[in-house]
C-alpha cells in the first residue's frame, strides 16, 4: 500500500533542498561574479534589491528543507520504520542533518546579517548624496569587507550543503 504521508514529506523535503542548494549556487556562482561586471548603479540595485530578497528566499527553503527533513526523520523512525535506513546508513543521514543544520545556522548569522547591512550601507550612502559610481568604483571600507563576508559565507554554504548531499546518499544507500 502506497504511504502518501511519506511521500508528500519526502516530496516537500527533497524540493525544499533542490531549491536551497540551488538557489545557494546560483547566487554564489552566477549572481555574485556577474554582479562585479554591472554599472556601479546595476551593483547598487543588486544590493539594494536583490541580495536581500534572496537571502530571505533562501533562509526560508532552508527552513522549509530542515523542518520536513526532521519530521520525514521522525515519521521513518517512529512511525513506518519500513522507510527507515539501515542501522550503518543511520549515522550518515544523522551526520547530513547536523551539517544542513551548520550551514542553515552560518546562513542566519553570518549571510543574513550581511545582506541587511550591505542594503543599509547603500540606503545610507544614496540619503548622503554619494553616488553609486563612488560605492563600487572601487569598493573599499564597509562595502568590501561586506561583499567578501557574503562571498566567503556563500562558499562555505556550498560546502556545507555539497557534503549533505554526499551524506544523504551515502546513508540511504547503506
Amino acid at each position: 500500500m502506497t504511504d502518501y504521508v511519506f511521500l508528500a514529506l519526502l516530496f516537500v523535503h527533497v524540493g525544499a533542498v533542490v531549491v536551497w542548494f540551488g538557489s545557494v549556487v546560483f547566487v554564489n556562482m552566477v549572481l555574485g561574479p556577474m554582479s562585479s561586471r554591472l554599472s556601479p548603479q546595476g551593483q547598487a540595485d543588486l544590493g539594494m534589491i536583490v541580495v536581500p530578497r534572496a537571502t530571505r528566499f533562501l533562509m526560508m527553503m532552508g527552513g522549509v528543507a530542515l523542518l520536513a527533513g526532521a519530521i520525514l526523520y521522525g515519521y521513518i523512525t517512529e512511525v513506518n520504520k519500513a522507510y527507515a535506513p539501515s542501522s550503518s546508513g543511520l549515522p550518515w543521514i544523522q551526520a547530513s542533518a547536523a551539517v544542513a543544520l551548520i550551514g542553515f545556522i552560518v546562513g542566519i548569522l553570518m549571510i543574513g546579517p550581511a545582506s541587511r547591512k550591505l542594503k543599509a550601507v547603500i540606503g545610507e550612502a544614496k540619503e548622503k548624496g554619494t553616488s553609486p559610481a563612488e560605492l563600487f568604483s572601487k569598493p573599499t571600507g564597509e562595502i568590501a569587507r561586506l561583499q567578501r563576508r557574503l562571498l566567503i559565507s556563500g562558499l562555505a554554504s556550498i560546502v556545507l550543503l555539497t557534503l549533505v548531499l554526499l551524506f544523504m546518499i551515502v546513508g540511504a544507500n547503506l
